[in-house]
């Protein structure tokens, strides 16, 4: 009787584990067919495409290192990195045509941020970083390097959608000229 009740939990747990090996490997395809998609779409502004290419291959670098125990210390800047990337993804899906105000992240942020964790990487695994003085000075500015990054991003979204407040206080000024003539 155990052993048909062993094979029986045994039988559900397999179930359940292809169940959620299905559910997985649908959720990472329609990951890649929205990508795909968007890639389609963006084809028609090719300073919008390779800006969200670079910016996703930026995210997925960032996502890689978040795990390792190396980076631990600046994880929250990365994370932080990562939302303000994914915001400005959103932002030239949904309007390409604010891609070429975001120029620079393509050309000199991204390179820029991959950089300064490459040579974090070399000062952490210099395995002194509490004796010498140039490492801690070195990993003290990358610190700093990554959280002025994070303010050019959010610059860069804060420009990007400069248009589209002029085009709504522009709608608002119609509604309050349309609503004084109403009355």
């Amino acid at each position: 009787m155990l052993k048909v009740v062993v094979g029986v939990l045994s039988v559900i747990i397999f179930i359940g584990l292809i169940c959620l090996l299905i559910h997985t490997l649908n959720t990472e395809m329609r990951k890649k067919n929205k990508a795909k998609k968007t890639r389609k779409q963006l084809k028609a502004a090719p300073i919008a495409l390779r800006i969200w290419n670079s910016v996703e291959n930026a995210i997925h670098s960032l996502n890689t290192l978040k795990g390792d125990p190396l980076y631990e210390p600046v994880k929250d800047k990365m994370e932080s990195l990562v939302d303000k990337m994914t915001n400005i993804m959103l932002i030239i899906e949904k309007h390409p045509e604010y891609a070429d105000s975001m120029r620079s992240l393509d050309n000199h942020i991204i390179p820029l941020m991959k950089k300064l964790l490459c040579n974090y990487e070399t000062y952490m695994k210099t395995g002194v970083p509490e004796n010498g003085k140039n490492i801690q000075d070195g990993i003290a500015s990358i610190h700093e390097s990554l959280d002025i990054i994070g303010t050019v991003l959010d610059q860069c979204t804060d420009q990007s959608l400069q248009n589209n407040t002029f085009e709504l206080n522009a709608d608002l000024k119609v509604l309050r000229s349309l609503y004084a003539t109403d009355i």
